[in-house]
């Protein structure tokens, strides 16, 4: 079995002072890469997680430098895209710097809104445009934390949950978008235990303890290791790590109904065919927005 390898390429990974993030700056740095820890700066001198990172990491052997920063500022995206330059240019962005808020609808202030959106969507984006060129020269991937919440639902999680869908929709969209620069970009759903005393989640408590026991930074980096290797073709995609089972999600189109060809569809037509609507099966995926309008095209020459 060939071992994969990272060896000469310079990996950016946010968020990388604890937890996820950690955990895929050591194990990329385990396989040769330079890895560019990023985590917020502390206050009062105070040595920052991103350092202590590094120490571990050069401690075991591996290459990496520290970028004290907020990786979706535009002093600390400037900080990230420079620190990566001098070490050939990102080959691999994983982003993982997040702004996690567990707030129903109605106790989410304005300013709170502002904030997480401008965070986990806003700052994200500006992030993945200040690495474009280095990741087009280097034929990059990109891995971005998506959320549960955001592609299944989870209450109190309006925010953030909205904000890690729209990364989905930023990912399948910069996928089509540099396809012909052979950089590939996927979205993984972690799930991992990385603070026990803030599990507040009130899930079946037998479930969620057979699942949470295997719910370790390990197995989400494991997955974040292959979407990061230069030998992963797939872009575009989702894919969710929880309890040490990994699988792909999907958005997928049911058949659904097309009317009458040359004929307005009026309300009570839809009304009386909704079943075919709103039937969820059987499914088809498309790989992008224009697959679908040329499914549609091919209904109705058919007549649906």
């Amino acid at each position: 079995m060939s071992e994969l390898r990272f060896d000469g390429e310079c990996a950016v990974i946010t968020g990388a002072g604890h937890g996820l993030g950690r955990g895929a700056a050591l194990e990329l740095a385990s396989r040769g890469a330079h890895v560019i820890v990023n985590d917020l700066p502390k206050a009062g001198g105070t040595t920052c997680a991103a350092d202590r990172v590094v120490d571990e990491i050069r401690a075991a052997g591996g290459r990496a430098s520290a970028v004290s920063a907020d990786a979706v500022s535009p002093s600390g995206i400037e900080a990230l895209a420079a620190a990566a330059q001098e070490h050939g240019g990102a080959s691999v962005l994983v982003h993982s710097a997040a702004l996690i808020r567990r707030v129903a609808l109605a106790d989410l202030s304005p300013e709170l809104l502002r904030q997480v959106v401008e965070t986990n969507l806003t700052g994200s984006v500006l992030l993945l445009k200040a690495l474009l060129g280095q990741l087009r020269a280097n034929q990059g991937r990109v891995v971005l934390f998506g959320s549960g919440a955001g592609m299944f639902g989870l209450s109190g999680q309006v925010a953030y949950g909205g904000t890690k869908a729209g990364l989905v929709g930023v990912s399948r969209c910069l996928a089509d978008e540099l396809a012909d620069d052979l950089v590939r970009v996927n979205v993984v759903l972690p799930y991992a235990v990385t603070n026990p005393g803030r599990t507040t989640l009130d899930w079946p408590p037998a479930d969620l303890e057979l699942v949470a026991a295997r719910g370790t930074v390990e197995h989400v980096a494991a997955l974040v290791t292959v979407l990061s290797h230069q030998s992963t073709e797939v872009t575009g995609r989702v894919y969710s790590a929880m309890g040490g089972r990994y699988a792909r999600v999907v958005t997928a189109l049911a058949p659904g109904w097309a009317g009458t060809a040359g004929q307005t569809t009026r309300a009570e037509d839809l009304r009386d065919a909704f079943g075919l609507v709103d039937a969820g099966t059987p499914n088809w995926i498309p790989s992008r927005f224009e697959d679908e309008l040329i499914e549609v095209a091919r209904m109705l020459r058919r007549g649906s």
